[in-house]
């Protein structure tokens, strides 16, 4: 069922169940501003491909002018969430409020797969702290970038 989950309380009885059937999580994040490009669309197919159930968190609106500047992010986090949610590979999305609830929710979902895009600077060079950060049992795939097109690009032009 894809969908939107609304709070973390929704998200944790999700995931338990999604857990109690024997399936695996895979989990990533991003901004996903203004339209998604080609980058993003073969990112997300790549991390569905992985075998398992998508949850993308999208960066909330304040987390979004934290780290890309103030004239960020172009759609507000509801209309990116929906943007991202009709792409056919992902199943759930859901809103992180800060950069510390980034770290909290990987710990917390403890996703079988991380997925990280090689574009991220938070985490994406660091396999290995992620692993030593969250544990053994989870797999981190760092995958390319996907495009020559980067959403910041577009704003800096």
């Amino acid at each position: 069922m894809k969908k939107i989950i609304p709070d973390y309380s929704e998200l944790w009885l999700i995931i338990s169940k999604l857990r109690q059937e024997g399936k695996k999580i895979i989990f990533t994040t991003g901004v996903f501003d203004a339209e998604l490009h080609e980058g993003h669309l073969k990112y997300l197919k790549l991390c569905k491909e992985l075998g398992g159930i998508l949850f993308v968190g999208i960066h909330s609106d304040n987390l979004t002018k934290e780290r890309k500047g103030l004239n960020r992010p172009l759609l507000n986090e509801n209309i990116r969430a929906r943007n991202v949610l009709s792409v056919d590979c992902v199943d759930y999305v859901f809103i992180i409020p800060s950069q510390g609830d980034v770290y909290t929710t990987i710990d917390d979902i403890k996703p079988d797969i991380l997925a990280v895009s090689e574009t991220t600077k938070d985490y994406a060079n660091s396999p290995k702290t992620m692993i030593k950060l969250f544990g053994e049992d989870m797999e981190v795939i760092t995958f390319p970038a996907q495009s020559d097109i980067h959403t910041s690009d577009l704003f800096s032009k």
